[in-house]
């Protein structure tokens, strides 16, 4: 392999990352309902309101993901779970999660942004919704 080439796939410039705008609905009776989503350091976008479900590959190649970083900012609503405001290593999994302990829903809405470590450039974004329903 060259050293461009090399250089290239060091920088991230040879991955394909992408969000696109998700919802993430959790519904239950008699008991906490509790939407929540993760980001992991593999590449994967999921919604872990249960078992894990894959919704998209943020990153491919997904061994990628430690390149980058995220930025969760809070568009509406409140979390129970998750840090917004600052940049985040995904080195590690990161997640969010909104939940309810009454009767009726509750909802965030949370802007997710990447971008490759040490850099200022968003290479994607998208809004996350988050929905927890308690219902009788």
């Amino acid at each position: 392999m060259s050293g461009i080439m090399s250089s290239l796939i060091g920088s991230g410039a040879a991955d394909k990352v992408l969000l696109t705008a998700a919802t993430i609905t959790d519904v239950t009776s008699g008991s906490t309902a509790f939407a929540q989503m993760q980001l992991t350091q593999t590449g994967l976008f999921q919604d872990v309101s249960g078992s894990p479900v894959t919704l998209q590959n943020w990153v491919v190649p997904g061994t990628s993901g430690p390149r980058y970083e995220v930025f969760a900012t809070l568009v509406s609503g409140t979390l129970t779970t998750g840090t917004t405001g600052s940049w985040l290593a995904l080195s590690s999994t990161r997640s969010w999660g909104r939940n309810r302990t009454t009767l009726g829903t509750s909802t965030a809405i949370v802007n997710l942004a990447i971008r490759l470590v040490g850099t200022t450039t968003t290479l994607t974004s998208a809004d996350m919704t988050l929905t927890a329903w308690y219902q009788s």
